[in-house]
């Protein structure tokens, strides 16, 4: 990159590389590109790396990886919880309950995240926790009405993130306020 473009490669463009190797499942090459970094790979790199855990279930990267954003960003709580639903996709349930004991002990909270929903035109704003907002019962409706026609349509939501031992429609219910159906 610096001889063909002059340019000295940064943490972002690492975070790049290594997001691609890993969606590529070229893990081998993504630890080599880490190693030799010329700069610390920082939580951009490591928290690619975690996400891609996540897609691979690869428990031996997620640790390592999450030891090295814990000691980065100890007060992330998102590193805590994409950890925890890496163990949720192995159905290490005890894992899970470790680390969501460490979030309440460190009283971490996950940021609530806003989604929208286009329904003729009008745009509905929603956050997980926003149950003080007055159209909350219109939009859990339209929410239960999208989630029946995508099913219709052969949409099987992905449930295996789901962080409790519930049954499968119990865990579709959980998912219809989540916003990365």
């Amino acid at each position: 990159m610096r001889r063909e473009h002059g340019i000295r490669p940064s943490v972002e463009h690492y975070a790049c590389i290594v997001d691609l190797l890993g969606r590529a499942n070229r893990l081998k090459e993504e630890a080599r590109i880490i190693a030799d970094m010329r700069d610390e790979p920082g939580a951009m790199v490591w928290g690619s790396l975690l996400g891609l855990c996540m897609i691979h279930c690869n428990m031996e990267l997620a640790e390592r990886a999450s030891r090295m954003l814990f000691e980065l960003e100890p007060t992330n709580a998102g590193n805590y919880v994409l950890l925890a639903e890496i163990y949720a996709e192995a159905k290490m349930w005890d894992e899970v309950k470790r680390v969501k004991k460490v979030l309440e002990e460190k009283g971490l909270q996950k940021v609530p995240v806003r989604c929208w929903i286009e329904e003729k035109k009008r745009v509905y704003s929603n956050r997980s926790v926003d149950e003080v907002n007055p159209q909350i019962e219109l939009v859990h409706a339209l929410l239960v009405k999208l989630s029946e026609e995508m099913m219709e349509q052969g949409y099987v939501p992905e449930t295996k993130s789901v962080l409790y031992e519930l049954d499968t429609e119990e865990k579709q219910r959980v998912l219809l306020g989540h916003s990365e159906k």
